[in-house]
């Protein structure tokens, strides 16, 4: 491969991935016009590299609209149609549902006429109360309630939207009615077989916890793997060996590699057919094709699949390739397969981490084969360090070394072993192999256990800028050059911003008080210049799905809180108190206060107040001796700095808001965060008249059933000449308090990006 095809790969890969940094898309004739552009500036010879640069670009946006285009537009959100499906994939069992996705054959609507121009969506679907075991192929007939992939939107919080457009989910729905029809002979026979080999796995393993984790390891089945389970991969840094990586696929080529090469010695009659290089190079690529199939093909999977092909397609023409030249070409065709790869971390792990091994491993040294797998896997770990910050707002300290003896382990021992349990899956020595490997994995985990237990162990970082990341990228990088060339010193130094990210401190005064998206309940943060107050935590599903793991504690990391003083629980509803445990994990020694009795920490009660750097904080609800009744038990939390006041009311209605109406310390507001998520039960015309809040911020969830904030409360809040906004379409809300105009800032609106669905209504004036 010459350099100048080298160099157009590197600049078409680099267009492709810098592609998704754009806000917005660019429009279609603009698309049309800048691809002619890049394909006239390859007949100049100066202009081929910022050509293909360009024609990268072109390729993903188009990729990206091609997507986004697919997508349940959000006029037909809450929606039924009725559908013919196929299951794809493997089902996933849950506390309270099945989750599946389906590829929809055909759809109507049920009722008002659905447009949507995509006739045959991919839907992932809820079924709730089904207990029937589904097969994947098996046919879905059956109506479906439609609902558009949203995200809620926090700093350091999961971008569902950016997941379900990777994933390929045209929406989300879940089952009104349906049945399933057994699958045919060939539709789903090899996820049926995934699914059959991970229940035997699981079956045949010492215990459930380490069941999940081989299922993982053989057949990329993760669905059995529990959050503490998680948390303890991700605290050790070893949440990489839970992905069927390419090692585990270069193990199985290997093997049947192997096995022609001995009935090649067996059988000397082949030699007048195929030479030995080409038979192992063929056998190398169909095991590495089969065990690809079982593992869904990830991404992985398949880069490590193509550069096999490569292999040997290059092996049959007798051409010879360098190591990078292979990583360059399965990453184009990587990009070319899917333009929308850059958008998950598998993507930049996977092929960062295999340019880090080749840039180390492939120079010329004097050191032992183990001397330098242990600088590889150093290496290793503080290349991919930014990646892993920026992706997941964790570092693992103890990773390097929890690593050291987990990676040899899995690699060269548990998955070998899964492999062989596989072929000998249909007869009675299959069951002793898996036995064998769940009691290595057993001992790994205690180990891994112990690394977990140490001090500083992992540690929670706020999430870092593009700047950060990018200085980052660049010091891993000349970390990585060899020891007489200059900058290697410097390129540990431009680590340290991810460790000690850049923050405004907030003036002596004044408050920041943020609006947490935690769709249908409330997470309200105070912050002043050395203390923060969290006022409510989210929900937690009864599926298991946690706000305050999710959500609130992640958003508390990246606005810089170190510590929490105080978490005020309004009242127990599940939607402002479920993800207290999880808050109180992350942020251990925090002191409590909630709005009743029947609870052991502290009770607020009206007249109780404080202050924290010239910022006031007072309780005006509920009075001594207040009896529990529910929403309006609530805490009502008053917040003034600098003149200007806030009042964080919880759920109470329309008996405690007239109760207020002849307090002075609640008049002309600055901001009113709005009672009980905007019920028609709550928000009083004489109570807004008495408040005459600046603005007012409600939190509800997009789509939410009850339909907060309802229709009567928005017009009261209109005709009181009150701007709103609603975290469901603005995502997280933060408001400066103490600086004269409040300067709210819209994380949705702030933050943009092109995958993400913006409501007209994410607008002050509405």
């Amino acid at each position: 491969m010459t350099p100048g095809r080298i160099s157009l790969g590197v600049a078409w890969v680099s267009g492709v991935c810098a592609a998704h940094l754009l806000p917005r898309l660019p429009e279609t004739h603009w698309l049309i016009v800048w691809a002619a552009i890049a394909a006239l500036g390859f007949w100049v010879r100066s202009t081929r590299l910022p050509a293909a640069l360009l024609l990268g670009a072109c390729w993903a946006w188009a990729g990206a609209q091609s997507r986004l285009d697919d997508r349940l537009p959000l006029a037909a959100q809450g929606s039924d149609i009725e559908v013919t499906a196929q299951v794809v994939d493997l089902p996933q069992q849950q506390p309270e549902a099945w989750r599946f996705d389906v590829a929809v054959t055909h759809w109507r609507s049920t009722g008002e006429p659905v447009e949507w121009s995509n006739a045959q969506p991919m839907l992932r679907v809820s079924w709730y109360g089904h207990r029937e075991p589904i097969l994947p192929g098996s046919t879905f007939r059956g109506v479906v309630r439609l609902r558009v992939p949203y995200a809620l939107v926090n700093p350091g919080g999961f971008d569902f939207e950016r997941h379900a457009l990777v994933q390929g989910i045209d929406a989300n729905a879940y089952v009104r009615e349906g049945v399933f029809e057994p699958p045919s002979d060939h539709h789903g026979q090899i996820d049926r077989t995934r699914q059959r080999l991970a229940h035997w796995i699981r079956a045949e393993s010492p215990n459930a916890e380490l069941g999940s984790l081989l299922a993982a390891l053989a057949v990329g089945d993760q669905q059995a793997i529990d959050d503490p389970t998680w948390a303890r991969l991700r605290n050790t840094g070893t949440t990489h060996l839970m992905a069927i990586s390419g090692m585990h696929v270069g193990l199985a080529a290997a093997g049947l590699a192997w096995l022609a090469g001995l009935v090649y010695r067996i059988w000397p009659a082949l030699a007048l057919r195929v030479i030995r290089p080409d038979l192992m190079a063929i056998a190398g690529l169909l095991g590495a094709i089969s065990y690809g199939c079982l593992a869904s093909f990830s991404l992985p999977v398949l880069r490590t699949v193509m550069m096999i092909a490569i292999v040997v397609l290059a092996t049959l023409l007798r051409i010879h390739l360098r190591t990078l030249h292979l990583l360059l070409v399965a990453a184009v065709l990587a990009l070319l397969m899917d333009p929308l790869a850059p958008l998950a971390a598998g993507f930049w792990l996977s092929f960062l981490g295999v340019l880090c091994l080749i840039l180390v491993l492939y120079r010329q040294s004097t050191r032992s084969v183990w001397s330098e797998l242990l600088r590889a896997q150093w290496a290793a770990s503080l290349f991919l360090l930014p990646i892993g910050i920026a992706w997941f707002d964790q570092a693992s300290l103890v990773g390097p070394l929890a690593n050291l003896l987990a990676i040899p382990v899995v690699t060269f021992v548990i998955v070998p072993l899964l492999l062989l349990a596989l072929l000998l899956s249909a007869t009675p020595a299959g069951a002793p192999v898996v036995a064998l490997a769940g009691w290595i994995l057993s001992w790994l985990w205690q180990v891994l256990g112990w690394c977990e237990r140490l001090p500083m162990a992992s540690i929670e970082l706020p999430e870092p800028g593009p700047l950060h990341i990018g200085i980052a990228m660049i010091g891993a990088f000349l970390w990585l050059l060899p020891k007489p060339l200059p900058g290697k010193t410097m390129g540990l130094a431009c680590l340290l911003p991810l460790f000690w990210p850049a923050r405004a401190d907030l003036p002596q005064g004044q408050a920041e008080v943020s609006v947490l998206d935690v769709g249908q309940g409330l997470s309200v943060l105070v912050q002043t210049r050395d203390h923060a107050l969290l006022y409510d935590t989210g929900a937690k599903t009864r599926g298991g799905f946690d706000l305050g793991e999710a959500a609130v504690a992640p958003a508390l990391r990246s606005l810089g809180v170190r510590s929490l003083d105080v978490l005020m629980l309004s009242h127990l509803d599940n939607d402002h108190a479920g993800g207290r445990e999880a808050v109180l994990r992350a942020f251990p020694g925090t002191r409590q206060r909630v709005g009743i009795d029947a609870d052991p920490a502290p009770r607020c009660v009206a007249g109780q107040h404080w202050l924290w750097n010239e910022v006031s904080f007072r309780f005006l609800h509920p009075p001594e001796g207040f009896p529990d009744l529910g929403n309006e038990s609530s805490c009502l939390l008053l917040v003034e700095a600098g003149g200007e006041r806030v009042l964080i009311p919880g759920d109470i209605g329309l008996d405690i808001e007239s109760r207020l109406l002849a307090d002075p310390q609640v008049t002309n507001l600055a901001a009113l965060i709005v009672p009980h998520h905007g019920s028609r039960h709550a928000s009083g015309a004489p109570f807004l008249a008495w408040t005459a809040p600046r603005l007012a911020v409600v939190s509800a969830g997009f789509g939410n059933r009850f339909d907060h904030p309802t229709a009567e409360t928005r017009q009261r809040y209109l005709d009181a000449g009150i701007p709103l906004l609603n975290t469901a379409h603005a995502g997280l809300i933060a408001l400066r308090v103490g600086n004269g105009d409040l300067d709210p800032r819209l994380w949705r609106r702030e933050y943009p990006r092109y995958w993400r669905h913006t409501p007209e209504t994410d607008k002050l004036s509405r």
